[in-house]
């Protein structure tokens, strides 16, 4: 059996549907890690309100927060929710989020609860998705995402969230993750600056066939503007747009 190490989870909710992205549609469970690398906007909203930024952290008040639980524990909830049975199947997938779930001591902690599962359900089939900044990397693993992961989601950040670029783009991160067998990028855009800025930050690892490009906006007021944005960007650069599901269905972007 190998060493259980607990997953600081700072929100566990399910079944709900992936709102955006290449499995948008699909039935997923959320895994919320705690902690981040970043601090997207500024604590509470600063570097917003002070100009140095044109967004904030939609979860900060969330991935600061975390309880420990064993694997266990996790199966036990899923359980509980009905879903264990399609998670191991499958059919609902695994979406480990944050914060930032590739942080060390969160990678640490999802090899354990993945070989857990593996371990007690052998012929068990999950699907792991991870949504990620690609800001951190593993550690002393470069193949570690293609052994455990099954999609990595990839929300590049740029200099709107007022983080320098210094802490943005982790070239050994991003090596490990554009490798991996199925990498997509999400690029969150309100115009065609935003994709500039992408390009020129992270353009040297970006394969286009692996893009989505996505509306910036919390309210279906905001998507009512960027969805074009977003649609105009596709058409011109030739890839993909994601809608933002969540949003257009509940006005919520975590928790549904």
């Amino acid at each position: 059996m190998s060493e259980i190490v607990k997953s600081n989870i700072a929100e566990m909710f399910g079944p709900v549907i992936q709102g955006e992205g290449a499995t948008m549609g699909v039935p997923s469970f959320f895994l919320r890690y705690s902690q981040c690398s970043l601090m997207c906007g500024g604590h509470n909203g600063s570097l917003l309100a002070a100009g140095k930024a044109t967004w904030w952290c939609d979860s900060e008040v969330i991935w600061k927060k975390g309880v420990d639980k064993h694997p266990q524990e996790i199966l036990d909830f899923m359980a509980e929710q009905g879903e264990l049975e399609r998670i191991l199947a499958g059919t609902t997938h695994v979406i480990l989020t944050g914060g930032e779930p590739a942080l060390p001591q969160n990678l640490k902690a999802i090899t354990s609860l993945i070989d857990y599962i593996r371990e007690n359900y052998p012929d068990s089939t999950p699907y792991y998705e991870l949504e990620t900044s690609a800001s951190r990397y593993h550690p002393t693993n470069d193949k570690w995402f293609d052994e455990y992961i099954d999609q990595i989601n990839c929300s590049a950040k740029i200099a709107n969230s007022g983080m320098p670029k210094a802490m943005r783009v982790q070239p050994r991160a991003l090596r490990q993750m554009t490798a991996h067998k199925n990498f997509w990028w999400k690029i969150v855009v309100s115009s065609e600056d935003d994709w500039n800025e992408f390009m020129n930050d992270y353009g040297e690892f970006v394969d286009l066939n692996r893009v989505y490009v996505m509306p910036a906006g919390a309210t279906k007021a905001d998507l009512l503007k960027t969805n074009k944005v977003a649609w105009d960007l596709a058409c011109k650069y030739n890839v993909r747009m994601s809608l933002r599901a969540q949003v257009e269905t509940w006005e919520e972007v975590t928790g549904v």
